[in-house]
């Protein structure tokens, strides 16, 4: 009986410390199954909801400024007129007075005759382009049309607007009549005064108007048609306004 009694004592120590090891695993089983950490896994909280960021203040756009006019004949070439420089050129202003001297066939002595001089040899803003024998040129022609040399302040701004193509504010009925006839000798017409191509040839012969682009072939083959219709090689300022016109204007036979 006592030995009975002690093997059953044994067992029951067995069970108790079996039961003892086996009662973890079981619990770490568990948690793993339920994915509460086992295995390495890692538990991340969900993240707050972010506010959607606000959107960056943006200036208020500045008013479009009001888009400048464009200059038009009148304003553009409206005071330009002949004045001698700061940086003063004594080449420039020989070659001046020499081409003065063949226009006049006079020395220059007076005030306006200084400006005539300044304007061959310096020019203005918006006859730069043209070279001094060409800013003579355009004096000629005004002389040519209205029988004398630019003097007054409407005079200079007349003969700008001849040297940029542009109709000068004085007329002239003398030079418009000299021209009509001009103009009947080389289209073998009467001008059409109320058609712009007709109008620009009798204008540019009776002012001497300058073309804003030189077309070389055009002048060429405009020298060839006037001499053979003139017989003679153009020489005069009035001459060269013919050619001009024939170049430019536009006016067909």
């Amino acid at each position: 009986m006592f030995m009975k009694s002690l093997i059953s004592s044994k067992a029951l120590i067995y069970m108790v410390i079996l039961s003892m090891l086996l009662v973890p695993s079981i619990f770490l089983i568990s948690q793993q199954a339920f994915g509460y950490g086992g295995g390495g896994s890692v538990y991340v909280a969900p993240s707050q909801p972010t506010a959607e960021p606000e959107p960056e203040p943006t200036a208020e756009p500045e008013p479009a400024a009001e888009p400048e006019s464009e200059p038009t004949a009148e304003t553009l070439y409206a005071d330009e007129l002949p004045t001698t420089p700061e940086q003063t050129d004594e080449e420039k202003e020989d070659t001046g007075r020499e081409l003065f001297n063949r226009l006049t066939g006079t020395e220059p002595t007076t005030e306006s005759d200084s400006k005539t001089v300044n304007f061959i040899a310096y020019g203005t803003p918006n006859t730069q382009i043209l070279g001094a024998g060409e800013r003579a040129g355009v004096v000629n022609s005004f002389k040519a049309a209205f029988n004398r040399m630019p003097a007054s302040d409407l005079d200079w701004q007349d003969a700008v607007k001849i040297a940029n193509g542009r109709w000068p504010n004085q007329r002239s009925q003398v030079a418009e009549d000299r021209s009509k006839i001009s103009f009947r000798t080389i289209y073998r017409r009467e001008p059409d005064m109320s058609h712009p191509f007709d109008n620009a040839a009798v204008t540019v012969m009776a002012y001497g108007l300058r073309p804003s682009n030189r077309n070389l072939n055009s002048e060429r083959a405009a020298i060839t048609i006037f001499r053979n219709i003139f017989g003679y090689h153009p020489s005069t300022a009035t001459n060269w306004d013919a050619v001009r016109a024939i170049a430019y204007s536009g006016a067909t036979r």
